[in-house]
C-alpha cells in the first residue's frame, strides 16, 4: 500500500508540473522603469504583460491554465539579462478518469548573456535559483509541498535558453521560442 502512495505521489506531482509547465504559449512583456523601449528597442527593464498558457489544451481539451501574482520582469543590458519571477500557475481539467486542479507559486531568478540580430535573440543560460510551492489535486489525490525551481519541472518557463525570434516596438517586445512566446512592454 505505501508503494502504491509513493507512485501515485510521484504521478501526481509529474501530472501537476506538466500540465502547468509545459506548452506555454505567448508571454507579452511591456516596457518597464529602466530605459526600455529608448535607444536599442531591446536594452532595459521589461513587464510580463499577458501570457497564453496553451499548447495542451489541444491534447487536453478543457485544460485551463491562468498566472497571477506580482508576475515576471525581464532585465535587458548590454548582452546580459536578469529575469526575476513571483507568480502563482494555477491550472485545472477535468477528464473520464476525474479532476486536476493545483496551484504552484514560483519564486526565482535567471541570468546569463543574449546576442541579437536584427530578427533573433540567441540566450545562454548561466544560472537559475528559486522555489516552486505547489498544491495539487490529481485524480482524488491531495500533495503540497516545495520544489526548487531547476528541479521542478518549470525551469524552461523561466530559465531563457536557445534562440528567439524577436520583434520589438512601442507596444512591447515578443520573444518567439520554438515551444512558448514571450511579449513584454516598458
Amino acid at each position: 500500500m505505501t508503494r502504491i502512495r509513493k507512485l501515485g505521489s510521484g504521478i501526481t506531482l509529474v501530472v501537476a508540473v506538466v500540465f502547468l509547465a509545459a506548452g506555454c504559449q505567448p508571454l507579452t512583456f511591456l516596457p518597464g522603469g529602466g530605459g526600455a523601449g529608448t535607444g536599442s528597442c531591446l536594452g532595459g527593464t521589461w513587464n510580463l504583460d499577458t501570457e497564453h498558457i496553451g499548447a495542451l489544451s489541444t491534447a487536453f481539451p478543457g485544460l485551463t491554465i491562468t498566472a497571477a501574482g506580482p508576475g515576471v520582469i525581464l532585465s535587458l543590458t548590454g548582452t546580459t539579462w536578469a529575469l526575476h519571477a513571483d507568480q502563482t500557475l494555477t491550472g485545472s481539467l477535468t477528464t473520464k478518469l476525474g479532476t486536476a486542479s493545483g496551484t504552484v507559486h514560483v519564486t526565482g531568478d535567471a541570468s546569463g548573456t543574449y546576442v541579437s540580430t536584427a530578427s533573433s535573440i540567441s540566450f545562454t543560460l548561466a544560472s537559475v535559483s528559486g522555489s516552486a510551492a505547489y498544491d495539487i489535486t490529481v485524480f482524488g489525490v491531495h500533495k503540497t509541498g516545495t520544489l526548487s525551481l531547476p528541479t521542478s519541472g518549470l525551469q524552461k518557463l523561466y530559465g531563457l535558453k536557445g534562440v528567439a525570434a524577436e520583434s520589438c516596438s512601442a507596444s512591447g517586445l515578443v520573444l518567439t521560442f520554438p515551444s512558448f512566446s514571450m511579449h513584454a512592454r516598458h
